[in-house]
């Protein structure tokens, strides 16, 4: 009985010993797990960072933005001056009746500051649209048609003084608004509703005011004096 008993214990023991596969299996699943956490550890890192680049180019989207605001006010307060608005009336209105083949010159010398300044204020709208400082978007839309009429009305005088430019020997002469031109190209080739939608807004306006006024705050009735723009 006794031995029985033994070797009856003795069995069960040896039954309950894992075995060098048992150990291999565990081993190899501990593996297995330690590579699936570090996996998703790694997983975790690349969803944290992009998380990270999101949230941070949206934060230098909205300050940018906030810049981007803050000039577009000044801007748009500045087209709205007194000064501005003279020389855009002088522009659509009295500017064809000179030889504006002689340049600036041929105006009275009031009248050449304002042309001036006003070629100068496009001129530097179309340098921050380039670089970026501002969106084209809502240039296009405050003040589109007014740069449309504009650049067209000045187009010879600008073309007149940057032939003076390289007659007296300047290193590179097209530069003199050049800004303003490529402004001028990019409302009208993606904007062209623009050019469009001026002629037929202006047409209703005339139906009940006799003063035409485009739609976009600028005051234009013809579109004369397209010159090359290429």
């Amino acid at each position: 009985m006794e031995r029985f008993q033994a070797t009856d214990l003795t069995w069960h023991w040896s039954t309950c010993l894992p075995s060098t596969t048992c150990f291999a299996l565990l081993h190899g699943t501990v593996l297995r797990v330690g590579v699936y956490m570090q996996f998703a550890a790694f997983a975790l890192s690349l969803v944290e960072l992009f998380a990270s680049l999101v949230n941070t180019r949206r934060q230098i989207r909205l300050a940018r933005h906030s810049n981007s605001l803050s000039v577009l006010v000044d801007l748009f307060r500045e087209h709205r001056s007194d000064r501005l608005a003279q020389a855009r009336r002088f522009v659509f209105y009295e500017i064809s009746e000179f030889d504006l083949s002689q340049g600036l010159a041929c105006l009275p010398l009031e009248q050449q500051v304002l042309v001036r300044d006003l070629a100068w204020y496009y001129d530097n709208v179309g340098a921050l649209v380039l670089h970026d400082v501002v969106d084209l978007e809502p240039v296009a839309g405050y003040l589109g048609g007014s740069i449309i009429d504009t650049w067209e009305k000045m187009c010879p005088l600008i073309e007149a003084e940057r032939a003076k430019r390289a007659a007296s020997g300047s290193a590179d002469p097209g530069r003199w608004q050049e800004y303003f031109q490529y402004l001028y190209n990019l409302v009208e080739t993606r904007h062209p509703q623009y050019a469009r939608d001026k002629q037929r807004d202006s047409a209703r306006l005339a139906e009940v005011s006799s003063v035409p006024v485009d739609r976009l705050g600028g005051v234009s009735h013809l579109y004369g004096h397209a010159c090359t723009t290429g």
